[in-house]
């Protein structure tokens, strides 16, 4: 286990140090907080405009779920 982790704590040094991104290991959080690499490249207020766009497209998507909603309620004469 000590010769494993040696191992691997000396490759992802070699691999900082050659200029190479670690990634996180597993899946990534489904509640997005952190922004995309290509968008943390870009300036402030473009990260800003990129968090209101997804904030504005998960509203939208709010929007029409509620509306299917009543759409079939309404169809099926529960409301």
């Amino acid at each position: 286990q000590v010769h494993n982790f040696i191992t691997r704590y000396n490759s992802n040094k070699r691999k900082l140090e050659s200029g190479i991104t670690i990634k996180p290991k597993g899946r990534p959080r489904k509640d997005g907080d952190e922004l995309p690499p290509s968008v943390q490249q870009l300036s402030k207020l473009t990260q800003l405009q990129y968090e209101l766009d997804k904030k504005e497209r998960y509203i939208k998507r709010l929007e029409m779920e509620n509306e299917l909603m009543r759409d079939f309620l309404s169809l099926t004469e529960r409301k």
